[in-house]
């Protein structure tokens, strides 16, 4: 393979190195543009950015971001993401501003979470195995979910990037335990829905290890997930503290530790889904 040679660039500058040739699809970009928003006005000014600062480098994220839906896309159509056209041009991209270095690990992080996924939904259309073997893919689901949202991960680097800063190891680890817990309240939102699909769900893996058990051990679960995010919360300034417990209390969650208010009776979990065991069936 050739060596990609980085350039560092002002965030609102094209690089001669940028790829031309279409790889991203409308649906993709759609997507991209809740991520961008979000991203921009719930974790950018805990970066030291006014969310205003996304207009200077808009191109980027959504180009970015976009990379990775379709990527995501291909994943759930079974295809190998890192070998895509997309994964090409999303490397190329980010090594014209000098930024592949600082954000291939998290990529990395979203391939391995691709390979989970995938692994996971062959799995689950099989009959239960012995008790090691549904543990074992129990303990791979708990990583994808810690893996899934690499995306607002890779953003939070590109923009750092993009803006000369650089984020340190502990902003990075609290903003990543913020990811999981909004991840694991989509996935409970989505729980049917995501079971009628045949698509990656953290609860829908505890029910299929635990059954009619699965809401206590997840609930044991999401507790030590929440006791990791309020330790690592701590790298926080009080006004930033105070900005981020305002802009989840609006969003309604994701949880008690991060909404007290809006989430003050706890997690709601959907009733198990046990006549069909997850998607053995499917």
């Amino acid at each position: 393979m050739a060596e990609i040679v980085q350039h560092r660039r002002a965030p609102w500058q094209p690089s001669p190195t940028d790829p031309t040739e279409p790889t991203i699809s409308a649906r993709a970009l759609a997507k991209a543009r809740g991520t961008v928003e979000d991203f921009a006005r719930s974790y950018m000014p805990l970066l030291g950015l006014p969310v205003d600062d996304v207009l200077c480098f808009a191109d980027s994220l959504y180009f970015v971001a976009g990379s990775l839906y379709e990527l995501d896309e291909l994943n759930e159509r079974g295809g190998d993401p890192s070998q895509a056209p997309a994964a090409a041009a999303l490397r190329q991209f980010l090594a014209g501003r000098g930024l592949l270095d600082d954000v291939q690990a998290t990529l990395d992080v979203g391939f391995e979470y691709w390979t989970l996924e995938r692994r996971l939904i062959a799995e689950w259309k099989r009959p239960q195995g012995d008790a090691a073997h549904e543990d074992e893919l129990l303990r791979s689901a708990c990583r994808a979910s810690a893996c899934k949202s690499f995306d607002y991960s890779v953003l939070a680097l590109l923009v750092a990037g993009l803006t000369g800063r650089t984020v340190s190891k502990e902003m990075m680890l609290f903003l990543g335990s913020c990811f999981q817990l909004v991840e694991i309240e989509d996935d409970l939102k989505d729980y049917e829905k995501d079971h009628e699909k045949g698509a990656f769900n953290i609860y829908a893996a505890f029910v299929r290890r635990y059954g009619a058990a699965a809401p206590d051990r997840l609930r044991v679960w999401i507790a030590e997930r929440e006791k990791y995010y309020l330790e690592k919360r701590a790298v926080l300034t009080d006004e930033q503290l105070n900005f981020h417990v305002a802009r989840n209390e609006a969003q309604g969650g994701a949880g008690p530790a991060m909404a007290p208010e809006a989430c003050s009776g706890g997690w709601a979990l959907p009733t198990p889904i046990l006549s069909e065991r997850l998607y053995a069936t499917i």
